[in-house]
């Protein structure tokens, strides 16, 4: 017994013919090769690449919620922002 492996690329259907003889006698076999479109897709989402730069977006919107809290905070306690101060009268 023999075995045979054949890679071929093709680009568009073909028929390939195997011709096999020995000292029992003579086959041919066809095979129908079809070509399947390759499509070039940029791959999929890696969730370990992607981790680090969720990492980073998180720490830069809870730096930038401290800094927005902050400058809120000091802008109230400055008198800026007249929210709380309703029923406050002043002198």
């Amino acid at each position: 017994m023999t075995h045979s492996m054949v890679s071929v690329k093709v680009n568009s259907d073909v028929s390939a013919v195997c011709n096999a003889t020995n000292d029992m006698g003579t086959e041919v076999k066809v095979f129908s090769i079809k070509a399947i479109p390759r499509v070039t897709r940029t791959p999929p989402f890696s969730p370990v690449e992607g981790s680090g730069v969720i990492i980073v977006v998180i720490i830069l919107c809870l730096l930038l919620l401290a800094f927005l809290g902050s400058v809120l905070y000091f802008l109230h306690k400055k008198g800026k922002i007249p929210c709380g101060r309703s029923g406050k009268q002043e002198m």
